[in-house]
């Protein structure tokens, strides 16, 4: 997927510019199709359920604060797994530097 309306059959139909226009829905199907997936890739680098958890959170949450850039994005797919592999990973807790406390994905979306 890309900021085209181009799409693969397994990928959600997103069109990046609905995420630029702070499209609340599009970004929750977007986040529904790839967390899963997200979770897993991120589980198999550092083995660790909570901390896989916050990384995916993390990557979601600083997309949506930075939407308004979502479309340079050419590949959302690529971007997501690379945003997850090189997310900070040493310690992953809570309150980590940088991370807002008691964020998800779902509160800023409340």
């Amino acid at each position: 997927m890309s900021n085209s309306p181009r799409h693969t059959p397994e990928e959600p139909s997103i069109d990046l510019r609905q995420i630029v226009a702070g499209d609340e829905q599009a970004f929750r199907r977007l986040f529904q199709h790839y967390s899963p997936r997200l979770n897993q890739f991120a589980f198999s680098i550092i083995k660790t359920r909570e901390a896989t958890a916050e990384i995916v959170d993390d990557v979601f949450i600083r997309l949506w604060k930075q939407r308004a850039n979502a479309g340079a994005i050419a590949n959302i797919r690529v971007y997501l797994y690379v945003a997850v592999k090189t997310a900070p990973s040493t310690t992953c807790l809570p309150r980590r530097k940088g991370r807002l406390p008691n964020h998800s994905v779902t509160s800023i979306l409340n």
